[in-house]
């Protein structure tokens, strides 16, 4: 009942906060200050002048558009946008749509403003609020804890990792620190102080060493350099970093993707092991590691789906780019971008799948000492 008046009550609250991030806050950018809009009214569209050296004609669209936070809240402006025809570049818009603006002023007042963006951020945040509540109300405390790992994790990642690779130290041994205290902290919050909370923080670090020395090894042997991804690119051409060590990003990147699938089979596995032990105090070892080897099989056949389908997912515009240009096969398979994938999702996926074994042996071990 305390649950269901949680998730009516979160519900009512979600107009609120949907209203609240409507109105957002300034970011000023040097000149420039970032307010959020809406777009009122189209006034007109006409097409200009064509683009020298395209074969494109720009087309300009008078908007009517009302800014929503900052000093000039509520204030209505017209804003060009100009279209010439690149879906990449151009933004689209259409009555009532939010949008993100930038105003330039001087002396107080209103120089220009820009049509900047789309506004996304907002159906981020409902969605991360619906994702809680969720949590919260299927999984109770114990997802309420789950909540506070995850958040700590991020933590370790945005406010440790990125700053301490960018000011020069080696990524992958910031990695392997990070997964370590990030899986203790998550097993102690989730488990508590518990032989099963102990089995799987051990049997994490058993499938991501595993994995450690599968990224080692082949990501080398594949000559993985860790520059395919434009953003790779774009930081190497930064000041400072023309040294820095983007193999062992694409390599910490592998390990931190398989972190969460490997916990979830380590909790999994040692949970269940935990729970035949309680239920059959008289199980004897051999019989309770047989019995976690059968469940780690099921286990490791969904989850090993799962993280494919997820990679495969993610390389879906990739995949249908080769399909209609065919090249060889052979040149597509040694290509960077190709092999880096699957690279990721096979060692992902071996991670997972001697992480089943290892807790369960060391759950087994554990759990017949009670």
């Amino acid at each position: 009942m305390k649950k269901l008046i949680l998730l009516i009550i979160s519900l009512l609250l979600l107009p609120v906060l949907n209203n609240a991030w409507a109105q957002g806050v300034d970011v000023s950018e040097n000149q420039l200050k970032w307010h959020r809009g809406s777009i009122l009214e189209i006034i007109s569209e006409k097409p200009a002048s064509p683009l020298e050296g395209t074969g494109l004609t720009e087309t300009i669209q008078i908007l009517k558009v009302r800014v929503n936070s900052g000093q000039y809240r509520g204030e209505v402006f017209e804003v060009e946008n100009h279209l010439t025809g690149q879906p990449i570049f151009d933004i689209q818009v259409k009555r009532g749509d939010r949008v993100l603006l930038l105003i330039d002023e001087e002396n107080g007042k209103v120089e220009n403003i820009y049509l900047a963006d789309l506004e996304r951020d907002r159906s981020i945040y409902l969605l991360a609020a619906l994702l809680v509540l969720a949590v919260v109300f299927f999984a109770g405390a114990t997802g309420l804890r789950s909540l506070i790992g995850l958040i700590l994790t991020v933590f370790l990642l945005v406010g440790v990792f990125l700053p301490l690779t960018a000011a020069g130290h080696k990524p992958l041994n910031l990695t392997l620190l990070i997964v370590g205290i990030s899986s203790l902290a998550t097993f102690l919050l989730v488990g508590g102080l518990k032989r099963k909370a102990l089995a799987g923080m051990l049997g994490t670090w058993g499938g991501i060493g595993f994995s450690y020395l599968l990224v080692m090894y082949f990501g080398r042997s594949a000559y993985l350099r860790g520059l395919v991804e434009e953003e790779a690119q774009m930081l190497q051409m930064t000041e400072g970093f023309a040294a820095f060590d983007f193999q062992g990003l694409i390599f910490s990147a592998i390990l931190i993707g398989a972190l969460g699938a490997v916990m979830d089979v380590a909790m999994s596995v040692a949970s269940a092991i935990s729970e035949i032990k309680t239920a059959n105090p008289a199980i004897s070892r051999n019989d309770l590691i047989k019995a976690g080897f059968n469940m780690g099989r099921d286990i490791i056949g969904t989850m090993t789906n799962t993280l494919v389908l997820a990679y495969i997912g993610g390389a879906l515009p990739i995949m249908l780019l080769f399909m209609v240009y065919n090249p060889p096969y052979i040149k597509m398979i040694n290509l960077e971008l190709i092999s880096t994938e699957l690279i990721r999702a096979l060692i992902g996926s071996l991670g997972l799948i001697f992480t089943a074994p290892i807790t369960t042996i060391i759950a087994s071990v554990l759990e017949s000492r009670r």
